[in-house]
């Protein structure tokens, strides 16, 4: 702005008389002043007019007017002394009084004033308000002309300030009360106005009209500068519109006129406007010549304003057309300019678009010290938003160059800015380089706190959707750190999100992850209710990839608790699903954990082609998490196998893989896979370092499975070295955690984890057997033995075990005539026995002789061929399965009774010789078998005179000495009837229907508790097994109605009245309870396959007859209510079942314990129909007759059928076997 523009001011201050009333000394100093100031002296002229404003101010209202004058010279004085604020300060004081007085003239001059100030400073924008109030006063006086100027002036300073859209009703009520006789120059500049604000609002149509009327009512005076300028808008308004001809000839008129005029100043500009057609237009090298003139003439003048522009055009086209080398000298140039200039805003901006060349370039040294150059101006003018993009580029730079640190300091500096600033798209963009600095050292608490920022803007923003994601993302991120609660909490967040959202995909995607999160906190019961609500919502929304992996998870989660086939199960689904996907990373997962189940099962050869299926996956994706995994597995597999070289090349290759990536949870456990290799090598010490190491870990992480494991070595590797007392210890706190989550598992699932981990259990209890702790040792085993059983029974309530209560109130009940006997498998050739006696406890380990194995092999070796299924199965479980098979032979030849002497010999030498003296005074012998041991009748057992266990002792069997104390002690009322005997149930004598070859025991198994919870009939099933019909056992009849006359008001049920709706409705009426024996004469199936479908068989109807299928099965069976002290199954191998280590042979035996029955006689084999009615008849008598129990009457039985040759074989009374209370009778 021109500063001459103020004399139009001063001339109107003249006119204005001073004051002269007694103020002399004033008024001689404003004067002086005033003089001054027309001289040029305008330092000289402010410092008197200073004086003479505080006489003025002294004397009050009399020298306003005087003081109103004063401050306006002033502030002009302070002007040309470029001293702004204090002449804005003299204006505004001045102006102040001229509104004290309603000087309207005075306020309009002063607001001119004020507003060409602002004009100099390039304050557009309150230039232009003050113009628009001065012209408001300017109308109230009728000042027209001078009103209509500053009006037009204040609109011309709002489109300098860029303010288009309050300049255009001031150019539209200027054009519409422009007088018929107004210049038309003036006119063509009103239109020029106008139209730039139509342009810069994009009212490109407007803007071309009013510029072509400008250009119209201009071109009548001739070439001049301003037709020049109004030319060259018209051009580049048709440039915008893409009228390109349009454009050119306006232009060319333009630098025509320019030349002519010889205005190298619009020649400049012209020239530029050319080059940005031909830009427009993808003619480069026409732009750059265009642009390289347009400099030309801007360096002939001299000028920088237009020196600097034609250089930023240059530096422009120049990168449009790709001369990186040009555009560099020219940035060069441009950045020299600004220095001069002190421009350091556009020196910041550029040095940062020239950081930026170098940086594309790959150059990043070169790079680095403009942007710092340019963080140091931005830093200095407290630009934050272009310091934040600055100081981005800057840590991009160092992170090519791969300083990290650096790049990490300048990355959350800039994070933090946007943050602030609101910028997201910068926050995103800084969080994946921080994140992506952090992978790179797995440093995973360094990315959570890179993404907290980012929650912060999401919640103020109330982004729900990337709230969702970021949760899950930062769950993640604390799993990957071991921090699974913290995980489950960012998780949990999501999925409450994704719920408000109804987006129940991503909702089962967070539950999923909740799920497993549970899971390696080993709250397994708690992760499988997400699992399960995970797949509901994953199947209802068909998202089949979700479906997939939850399926996967669901298959570990049953293999952690022990229930193969039921992972197994879940693995083939996901399997499916992934191959129709074609997920190769869900495929070598779901690969990889089929031979985890397939391995753990106890079956490592098998496993490996799965791992190593599953590690061509990996490899073939890319995936070395996947791959060390795969790795890590199939070593384990070999060295189970024996193949401990490639176990260890396995481990090593895994752990570099898992070291390169920083892995730490990989790399604890590969180094626990080595550790344990050098266990087995004899290095204990080295091995139980890393052991410790990993057990820090674990418990720091939370993973209380994988503490236990860690808990287990640390055991192995000081019970190795005799160490037994600190082995104790650890194995103890292992055994207590493997509690822990035994009791995460549900209803039958936790018989299978029982048995996974029952090793732990047997091992225990042989650590206090070295330590010659035999009440210790004894409460381990007891701490294995039937703890399913005993939860259905509602006394464990999930918490109570084995004590020395338990212990002590066993011992007084205990007769000192009676012994108790633990047997326990501690692995394939070792047995640990207990013997409890009233006064003692004491214990051996036993070791089954390989001599003796190999001596019977080979004497026998036809007979485990022709009877055993698998003969190349462990030796001693052989020898075990075919002693039973060949006792329920009726008749034996020289081989076989040979055979089954020599197995009776030794087992009685190996486990009751060794008590020979302790057994001396023993009357009754409470057996507590384990595993197949719970199969074989020991009273079958005999000695080398001949004489079997049963002639010695009166023999019983027990779950567990808990369960045994337990049915001592329930004790029901003495208000019951003596017995219901139910025979001569009605079957159906049609032939069965064949079973089928291959019976799917797995899918039968699986859906079977359903069914039967479900109450629908399982009697497809039977059949499909070849149990469709039953012939009719005449003889059982013949059975319980000798029963009632033997037994005083006894009750009989017979033909169709033996049937599951009647027991179930004697039941529910509690009549059943009534009873003090139950005998059962009927069918009885057992399906060791599948225990659940276990059953006593009564009368069979058609299936649309009473509405039940006849068959009672385990669960049924311990539903019904019960208050017997004796029942009597008297069915063929009622006493077998599913062997379950630490539960012992699960069938109806124990059903019926649950149900209340104190005590049961079951049967091992199928015995003639006559030798049992015999034997049945003979127990009942005895108990009728003598007043003993039926334990000491079964007993008798056995060696009355000893004595008669008849029956004399084991075949005839060996399979009646007692469960409970020895006590029990009528």
């Amino acid at each position: 702005m021109n500063r001459r523009i103020l004399f139009i001011l001063t001339g109107f201050l003249l006119l204005h008389p001073l004051f002269a009333d007694k103020m002399e000394e004033g008024r001689a100093l404003f004067n002086r002043g005033t003089g001054l100031y027309g001289k040029g002296r305008y330092a000289d002229a402010y410092s008197q007019l200073s004086g003479s404003i505080e006489v003025f101010a002294n004397a009050g209202s009399n020298g306003e007017e005087s003081l109103m004058n004063a401050h306006l010279w002033a502030g002009a004085s302070a002007y040309y002394l470029s001293e702004f604020t204090t002449a804005e300060n003299h204006y505004l004081l001045s102006l102040e009084l001229a509104e004290k007085r309603n000087d309207l003239s005075f306020q309009a001059n002063i607001l001119t004033a004020l507003a060409n100030l602002k004009m100099y400073t390039t304050d557009y924008s309150d230039a232009g308000d003050l113009f628009l109030k001065a012209a408001d006063r300017q109308r109230e006086m009728g000042m027209t002309t001078e009103a209509r100027g500053s009006f037009e002036y204040g609109g011309y300073a709002k489109v300098l300030a860029e303010e288009y859209e309050e300049a255009l009703p001031v150019f539209d009520e200027a054009l519409s009360r422009s007088p018929e006789n107004r210049a038309e120059t003036e006119k063509a500049w009103l239109y020029a106005m106008r139209g730039n604000c139509r342009y810069y609002l994009l009212d490109l149509s407007g803007a071309q009209e009013d510029y072509g009327i400008a250009v119209s009512l201009q071109e009548s005076f001739g070439s001049s500068a301003e037709l020049t300028q109004y030319l060259a808008w018209a051009g580049k308004v048709s440039m915008d519109r893409n009228e390109p001809e349009k454009a050119l000839d306006f232009f060319r008129k333009a630098l025509s006129m320019a030349e002519e005029l010889a205005n190298q100043e619009d020649r400049c500009r012209v020239l530029a406007y050319f080059g940005f057609l031909y830009a427009g237009t993808g003619e480069y090298d026409l732009a750059i010549a265009y642009y390289e003139d347009s400099l030309g003439a801007a360096r002939s003048l001299g000028r920088q304003d237009l020196i600097i522009p034609a250089y930023e055009s240059l530096a422009w086209i120049y990168g449009e057309a790709g001369r990186k080398d040009l555009l560099k000298k020219t940035n060069d140039k441009l950045i020299d300019l600004y220095r001069r200039n002190r421009d350091e805003e556009k020196l910041a901006s550029l040095l940062n678009d020239q950081g930026l060349i170098f940086y594309s370039n790959g150059d990043y040294q070169k790079a680095i010290p403009l942007f710092q150059e340019a963080v140091s101006l931005y830093r200095k003018a407290e630009n934050l938003t272009d310091l934040s993009v600055l100081l981005l580029n800057l840590g991009m730079s160092f992170e090519n160059t791969g300083n990290m640190n650096k790049a990490d300091q300048l990355f959350r500096e800039s994070l933090a800015l946007s943050i602030e600033e609101g910028n997201r798209g910068d926050a995103e963009e800084l969080a994946g380089h921080l994140n992506y600095i952090y992978s790179e050292n797995t440093d995973y608490a360094k990315i959570i706190e890179s993404l907290k920022p980012l929650l912060t803007l999401y919640e103020r923003e109330n982004s729900l959707a990337e709230l969702m994601h970021l949760n899950n993302n930062i769950g993640t991120y604390h799993y990957a750190l071991g921090e699974y609660r913290e995980a489950i909490e960012s998780y949990s967040t999501a999925r409450h999100i994704s719920r408000r959202l109804d987006l129940p995909s991503d909702e089962a995607i967070h539950l999923h992850n909740i799920a497993q999160a549970k899971f390696a906190l080993s709250e397994y019961d708690r992760a499988l209710d997400f699992y399960l609500q995970a797949l509901h919502l994953a199947e209802k929304q068909g998202v089949r990839e979700i479906e997939a992996n939850i399926l996967n998870s669901l298959g570990e989660l049953y293999r952690a608790w022990g229930w193969f086939e039921k992972s197994q199960e879940y693995y083939g689904k996901a399997e499916i699903l992934f191959q129709e996907l074609d997920d190769i990373e869900g495929l070598a997962s779901v690969y990889n954990n089929i031979g985890q189940a397939i391995r753990l099962d106890g079956n490592p050869e098998e496993a490996i082609p799965f791992y190593e299926k599953a590690l061509d996956l990996s490899r073939r994706n890319g995936d070395e998490q996947g791959e060390a995994i795969n790795l890590s597995n199939l070593g384990e597999a070999f060295r189970e196998s024996g193949r401990l070289d490639e176990a260890r090349s396995s481990y090593e290759r895994a752990l570099r893989i898992d070291s390169k990536n920083r892995n730490l949870r990989g790399i604890v456990i590969r180094k626990n896979n080595l550790a344990v290799l050098t266990l087995a090598e004899g290095d204990e010490v080295a091995a139980r370092k890393i052991f410790f190491e990993c057990l820090e870990y674990w418990r720091n992480t939370g993973e209380r499975r994988e503490e236990a494991s860690a808990l287990r070595n640390i055991w192995a590797s000081f019970f190795n070295l005799g160490d037994y007392a600190n082995a104790a210890v650890y194995l103890s706190e292992a055994v207590k955690i493997f509690e822990e989550l035994r009791l995460t598992a549900r209803d039958e699932v936790r018989r299978e984890y029982l048995e996974l981990q029952v090793n732990s259990y047997r091992d225990l209890s042989v650590t206090y057997f070295f330590l010659e702790d035999w009440i210790m040792s004894l409460y381990f085993q007891e701490l294995s033995r039937g703890k399913y059983l005993l939860e259905q029974l509602d006394v464990l309530n999930g918490e109570i075990s084995f004590s020395a209560d338990i212990l002590q109130s066993f011992l007084n009940g205990l007769d000192k005539r009676s012994g108790l006997l633990t047997l326990s498998i501690v692995d394939e050739n070792l047995l640990q026995t207990i013997l409890v006696e009233k006064e003692r406890i004491t214990s051996t380990l036993v070791s089954i002789d390989v001599d003796f194995l190999d001596r019977f092999y080979s004497a026998y070796g036809n007979l485990i061929q022709r009877y055993i299924d698998d003969p190349e199965a462990d030796r001693f479980e052989s020898v075990l399965k075919l002693y039973r098979l060949l006792l329920a032979r009726p008749v034996q030849t020289r081989s076989t009774d040979s055979a089954v002497k020599e197995i009776g010999t030794y087992l009685n030498s190996r486990l009751f010789g060794v008590y020979g003296e302790a057994l001396a005074g023993i009357d009754h012998l409470i057996i507590v078998p384990d595993g197949l041991l719970g199969t074989i009748p020991f009273e079958a057992l005999i000695d080398e005179e001949g004489t079997y266990l049963v002639e010695k002792y009166d023999i019983t069997y027990a779950q567990s000495l808990i369960i045994e104390q337990l049915v001592h002690d329930r004790i029901y009322g003495e208000e019951r009837k003596p017995l219901l005997a139910m025979g001569g149930a009605v079957y159906n004598s049609d032939s069965p229907p064949p079973a089928d070859d291959e019976i799917d025991f797995s899918g039968i198994r699986l859906n079977v508790s359903e069914m039967i919870r479900s109450g629908e009939g399982t009697r497809g099933i039977y059949n499909s097994m070849g149990y469709g019909a039953w012939i009719n056992l005449p003889g059982t009849l013949q059975e319980v109605n000798l029963l009632s006359d033997i037994v005083e008001r006894s009750e009989v049920l017979s033909g169709a009245e033996v049937s599951e709706e009647k027991i179930k409705a004697l039941s529910s009426t509690g009549e059943l309870a009534s009873y003090k024996a139950l005998h059962f004469a009927t069918h009885g199936i057992v399906v060791p396959e599948v225990p659940q479908l276990s059953a006593v068989v009564l009368s069979q109807f058609p299936p649309s007859g009473r509405g039940e299928d006849g068959y009672l099965t385990m669960s049924e069976i311990s539903r019904l209510n019960i208050a017997a002290d004796f029942v009597n199954l008297s069915a063929c191998e009622t006493g077998l079942g599913k062997i379950y280590r630490g539960e012992g042979v699960v069938g109806l035996t124990q059903a019926f314990l649950v149900a209340g029955a104190n005590s049961l006689s079951v049967s091992l084999w199928q015995v003639s129909d006559e030798s049992t009615m015999q034997f049945m008849t003979g127990v009942y008598s005895l108990v009728a007759e003598e007043k003993i129990s039926y334990a000491r009457a079964i007993s008798r039985m056995k060696r009355a059928f000893i004595r008669d040759n008849r029956f004399a074989s084991p075949f005839y009374w060996a399979p009646f076997i007692f469960y409970g209370n020895y006590e029990a009778g009528l």
